[in-house]
């Protein structure tokens, strides 16, 4: 449970703070993390 907790928070931190990740420059790296994550729990 402790993954799904975290993808959880990092895919509604990319939509909640979204402009926040774009002026970091982080929005591939967030959007990579939940892809791989989620990728993970449909194996």
């Amino acid at each position: 449970f402790p993954m799904a907790y975290t993808a959880t928070v990092l895919a509604w931190g990319l939509i909640d703070f979204e402009e926040g990740y774009q002026s970091a420059d982080q929005v591939e790296y967030g959007k990579a993390g939940v892809k791989w994550a989620t990728d993970y729990f449909l194996k």
